[in-house]
């Protein structure tokens, strides 16, 4: 008896996390750090949505059937003026990417539900009410196209420096 319904409990998450992330997918999110999924085994998924703000993410975690979300961001040089606080710049751009996930994370709850899977905010805090947590700069495939970017970033860098 037990058993069973630790089983089931354990799938019927396993379940719903699927669908919210199929959902985010269809939102244009990919993963761009950990598994398919979040679970007890791998904590921790980062999700990164083309269009969005480059460096930022959303942590992803599982922990005891709660998911735990928040927007992170990878490390620049430019983050921090020279009194070790976050620019004017940066504080807006944190805010505009907890904006936008926060909107996402409603229509994927919200689209999850015609598939039987009922989520609900346990606690949430008010954007910009703590700092988007910075974190160490993810390491990235150097594809060709990427090769080509590069050059071409630094090529109008240099263009602009004269």
């Amino acid at each position: 008896g037990r058993v069973v319904a630790q089983a089931r409990e354990a799938s019927a998450r396993e379940y719903a996390q699927t669908v919210i992330m199929e959902e985010l997918a269809n939102l244009g999110y990919v993963v761009e750090s950990g598994f398919e999924t979040a679970s007890e085994q791998q904590p921790e998924v980062l999700l990164r949505k083309p269009g969005m703000e480059d460096g930022y993410l959303v942590s992803w975690r599982a922990e005891g059937g709660i998911l735990h979300n928040r927007v992170v961001r990878e490390t620049t040089d430019s983050d921090l003026v020279g009194d070790g606080t976050r620019s004017a710049d940066r504080v807006q751009s944190d805010r505009e990417a907890e904006q936008t996930w926060c909107a996402d994370l409603a229509a994927a709850l919200a689209a999850s539900e015609s598939k039987g899977v009922q989520g609900r905010v346990v606690s949430r805090k008010k954007v910009g009410e703590v700092p988007v947590k910075a974190i160490a700069a993810l390491a990235r495939k150097v594809t060709a196209k990427t090769k080509r970017k590069l050059k071409r970033t630094r090529r109008l860098r240099s263009q602009a420096m004269r």
